[in-house]
């Protein structure tokens, strides 16, 4: 019900919103703490010999489409970020062990701009996309783990515009934005028996006892190319005769 409350209200605001398009691209840092999967892989290194270590972070990259309107930001993503670990056992034939986990997903955010003149927001994001689990002892990847899920997201978005990139006959009228958008993400429990059995032969592991759970804190940073028309330009210009003009323009209409 909060998941069709949501797309409900985005599909409202996106249709009532009017303003400045835009694309962003960027990268994506994440933490990343799993007691359920340490134990699994302590397990594992205690029995086999080998040293694989915790995920502790992930990376990747996100980018898509929105539009500003005068107290809203709107905007549709898509993005991947995981992390892989390895390790070698040097008296197994130096046996190699690789263990990747990764979260594919497409969002939906809706943002509330407090500041009219500034492009900053806080908002919240609906992500639908999947949690994978793939490991490989040196041949073939086994996906034990394919979860698909929806999970949410609450953030604070840092918009910042700067021209400098630009040739000096743009920025008058042309700028970019970078942004820096802290957030946190609140994922639905999953079962890691299956990874379990496969990395230890355990076959008493009951659901409870290997259910990953909790959210994750994580920082994007991005870049954002602004769609500008000519009305736009003037409106954003940074001559005081393009701005008098585009006064002046309003007025006679």
């Amino acid at each position: 019900m909060k998941q069709i409350t949501f797309l409900l209200l985005f599909l409202f605001y996106a249709g009532a919103s009017w303003g400045q398009y835009y694309a962003y691209g960027g990268y994506e840092y994440s933490s990343f703490q799993s007691d359920e999967l340490s134990a699994i892989i302590t397990e594992f290194n205690e029995r086999e010999g080998h040293n694989l270590g915790d995920l502790r972070a992930l990376h990747g990259y996100r980018f898509g489409l929105g539009r500003y309107a005068e107290r809203t930001n709107v905007s549709l993503g898509f993005g991947y970020f995981g992390r892989k670990i390895s390790s070698v056992n040097p008296q197994l034939l130096k046996e190699r062990v690789e263990l990747e986990y990764s979260l594919i997903s497409a969002d939906a955010s809706l943002g509330f701009r407090p500041l009219k003149s500034k492009f900053h927001s806080i908002g919240a994001s609906l992500h639908m996309g999947q949690m994978r689990y793939r490991y490989s002892f040196g041949g073939d990847y086994l996906v034990p783990i394919k979860n698909y899920n929806i999970w949410g997201e609450l953030y604070a978005e840092l918009a910042f515009p700067f021209r400098f990139l630009l040739k000096k006959e743009q920025r008058d009228r042309l700028f970019y934005i970078f942004k820096i958008r802290p957030y946190y993400r609140a994922y639905r429990p999953f079962d890691l028996q299956a990874l379990q059995q496969d990395f230890n032969f355990d076959q008493n592991v009951g659901f409870n006892e290997m259910t990953q759970k909790g959210g994750q804190f994580g920082l994007q940073l991005s870049l954002v190319v602004p769609f500008l028309s000519k009305e736009e330009q003037l409106r954003y210009s940074r001559s005081p005769k393009a701005d008098k003009r585009t006064k002046l323009e309003k007025k006679v209409e």
